[in-house]
């Protein structure tokens, strides 16, 4: 159900996959915004300023989407031969929304790639192949635990220290760009989620609790928070 105050509806803009001349994304994410009380909006593929500063002058959101791997030439790397292909027009929208949206102070959620990217726009770097975190055969069940620090964001939306994770990646944040806290690693290290320790809603988990948010309530509260942090930017 869609929160309505008056005449205000608060508007999340979700970033989606190029396949072909199409662009795709898995309706999870719409849907665990809607049921938050936001709006979706799924971002055509441009990289058009004219079109970016539009969409963002609507948004009282951005969430930025899982998908494929980030071009490792954004944060100064050759290719990893386990590296994916990368959508070069996908990267650079989306590297240019984050920045932008940064600037503004629009809430911004990342998930999975979304993380990656909003590592990379400020200056982070990746690893561009781990093993043996991908469970690509169990997308809705927890695989894995998170351990959340105290003192974040994250943990305040959580209220837990710990909590189980899905895991569908095979890349993960390596250097932490400058302005961002880790907030949750998985207990062999790998960063989890980061985030703005500031004000503004800067959040990015690796896993994707859009596929885990109909059964376990700790993923609700994630859209919930970016959803309410949405509605304090109008």
């Amino acid at each position: 159900m869609l929160t309505m105050e008056g005449n205000a509806m608060w508007k999340i803009l979700i970033s989606a996959n190029e396949e072909g001349a199409k662009c795709t994304l898995n309706m999870e994410y719409a849907r665990a915004v809607e049921k938050s009380g936001g709006l979706p909006f799924v971002l055509p593929l441009t990289v058009s300023e004219k079109q970016l500063e539009g969409y963002l002058a609507m948004a009282d959101g951005l969430l930025l989407s899982g998908g494929g791997d980030v071009d490792p030439s954004f944060y100064g790397e050759a290719r990893h031969p386990q590296c994916g292909e990368a959508s070069k027009i996908r990267d650079e929208m989306e590297m240019a929304l984050c920045k932008k949206a940064v600037e503004k102070g629009i809430p911004v959620l990342g998930i999975c790639r979304g993380v990656q990217v909003m590592n990379i726009a400020l200056g982070g770097t990746l690893y561009q192949h781990i093993e043996n975190h991908a469970r690509h055969d169990l997308p809705r069940e927890p695989v894995h635990d998170a351990l959340i620090y105290s003192g974040t964001r994250l943990h305040a939306i959580l209220g837990v220290d710990t909590v189980g994770v899905n895991s569908r990646h095979h890349q993960a944040v390596k250097e932490v760009a400058e302005g961002l806290i880790v907030s949750a690693r998985a207990q062999d290290g790998t960063v989890e989620a980061v985030e703005s320790p500031g004000d503004s809603f800067f959040l990015g988990v690796q896993w994707h609790p859009e596929g885990l948010y109909d059964h376990y309530d700790d993923m609700k509260k994630i859209f919930a928070a970016f959803v309410a942090a949405a509605k304090g930017n109008t």
